[in-house]
């Protein structure tokens, strides 16, 4: 549930699920968050650091909602999720301060996979 807390604390994210019962984090932007970025950039720029953290759209009757989903492994330390959440914090502070036009619409789904 730490995860879910400090992601909350950003102000940026509303919560659906906090890892209480399923080991997973799952969030979306808040709807009045004055962002230029999608939940697809924070992905990508997540990537770079070689987090795989998915955003994709919900199905059919809730696609315009975009999410991420982070499934934690059983070895997850403390340690690990605190390095994530310097990374997601970095992530966010890199796109609010980027002068680089975003690609496509924000209500554009973008949705990709993984190569592992």
């Amino acid at each position: 549930m730490y995860l879910a807390d400090e992601i909350e604390k950003t102000g940026l994210f509303k919560i659906y699920n906090n890892g209480e019962n399923l080991p997973i984090v799952c969030y979306r932007l808040v709807d009045n968050a004055n962002v230029e970025w999608t939940l697809y950039d924070l992905a990508d720029r997540l990537a770079m650091k070689g987090w795989q953290i998915p955003a994709y759209p919900l199905p059919i009757n809730l696609q315009d909602t975009i999410i991420q989903r982070i499934v934690c492994r059983a070895d997850l330390s403390r340690d690990m999720a605190e390095l994530f959440i310097r990374d997601l914090k970095a992530a966010i502070k890199d796109l609010n301060n980027a002068n680089v036009l975003m690609h496509g619409k924000k209500t554009e789904n973008k949705v990709y996979g993984f190569t592992h």
